[in-house]
């Protein structure tokens, strides 16, 4: 599971580079390529999700508190 921008040691964005091998180790391999959203889903990275700012289409990602805005859904 990657997240599209790390936040929790800085705020540290994923490459373009980086996701796209992972994407290709992943469609090599028959992995799923998982993003975390938590943090930069619902528009918090100037896109909805933040995997868009990516040129990537991830398999599975997750929202939680980026969807129920902090709230427990």
């Amino acid at each position: 599971m990657l997240e599209a921008l790390q936040g929790e040691g800085g705020i540290v964005p994923g490459t373009k580079e980086f996701f796209s091998t992972a994407r290709s180790l992943c469609d090599s391999t028959g992995a799923l390529l998982m993003c975390d959203e938590v943090q930069v889903g619902m528009g918090r990275s100037g896109t909805l999700w933040g995997y868009e700012n990516l040129d990537v289409e991830p398999d599975v990602f997750t929202s939680a508190k980026a969807l129920g805005g902090g709230v427990p859904i």
